[in-house]
């Protein structure tokens, strides 16, 4: 089992390439989406780079996290897609933030 460290250490070698992140690479980075540590779950909302259903899937859980910096980080990834899917979601994330 990894530390804490040690998969943020391993996130940060993943952001270098993270356009061109294997399949097992994107499928451990997916693995931590639920880590108890928010900095954890903040370098792999960075790492979702790359334009897939799955990842978006993962971006918008991350987009509702209850750490407020993860949720940013989550916000920046997804507004680089270009899904309707993603749009409308930062929409209402926007609205909900307002408040």
């Amino acid at each position: 089992m990894l530390s804490d460290e040690q998969k943020i250490d391993m996130l940060y070698k993943y952001k270098k390439n993270k356009d061109k992140l294997s399949t097992k690479q994107i499928e451990r980075i997916m693995s931590w989406v639920n880590d108890k540590n928010a900095m954890v779950r903040y370098e792999v909302a960075e790492c979702l780079i790359q334009e897939n259903p799955a990842n978006m899937k993962v971006l918008i859980r991350l987009g509702k996290d209850r750490d407020e910096n993860v949720r940013i980080r989550a916000y920046t990834t997804l507004s680089s897609y270009s899904t309707k899917e993603a749009e409308v979601f930062l929409k209402k994330a926007m609205r909900k933030d307002e408040v």
